[in-house]
């Protein structure tokens, strides 16, 4: 939040922030709003339906940064569930694992660890896990199953060269012993005439 945004919300509380931001120089406070403002923008945009996978991995890293510059990590916990949506969105189960999970420790560290927002997470979790061993054991059948097609195939494709070396051995086979009988008997016949002789 932008340092005229808090000081408002301070005001109607009839509190007046002395933190180090609130009480820094304004060319520093100035810098810091468009910190933050831009991370506002970052998350605006990462939310968008629209968005590019790796758009979305280039704003996530952005915004991270800025957070750690911000020393907003506090509020990571809300942050990073979001994040968790928008990874599941395209189905990228372990980014949005890890981000539930930071999420699920900066909330406990930070907030009720008993409260809903962290029950939620724990559900969400167990939910995500769950979906990535059913996809790895599904991922390991569809490997099995094409490692047995392929080994089929090769083996067929094995037993037709088999059979035509076979089919092409059995004609030349076949030529060969009619030409050593026919030269048997031409060399009886011929042994015939040289006794005849």
């Amino acid at each position: 939040m932008p340092t005229i945004h808090r000081q408002r919300s301070f005001y109607n509380w009839g509190f007046n922030c002395t933190c180090a931001m609130c009480a820094a120089p304004r060319e520093v406070r100035d810098k810091s709003d468009e910190r933050r403002e831009r991370m506002a923008d970052l998350y605006y945009a990462m939310d968008d339906e629209s968005i590019a996978y790796d758009k979305l991995l280039t704003l996530t890293r952005e915004f991270v940064q800025i957070m750690i510059e911000e020393n907003l990590e506090p509020r990571g916990g809300e942050y990073f569930q979001g994040f968790m949506r928008f990874f599941y969105r395209f189905g990228d189960l372990r980014n949005a694992l890890k981000y539930a999970q930071l999420s699920l420790d900066i909330s406990q560290a930070y907030a009720d660890p008993e409260g809903g927002f962290c029950g939620a997470l724990r559900k969400d979790i167990a939910f995500l896990k769950k979906l990535i061993k059913e996809r790895e054991e599904r991922d390991e059948r569809e490997k099995k199953a094409k490692a047995k097609e392929e080994a089929a195939a090769a083996e067929k494709e094995e037993g037709e060269e088999k059979k035509g070396k076979k089919a092409e051995g059995g004609e030349g086979g076949g030529s060969s012993e009619d030409d050593k009988q026919k030269a048997k008997e031409e060399a009886g016949e011929d042994k015939k005439e040289g006794s005849g002789q």
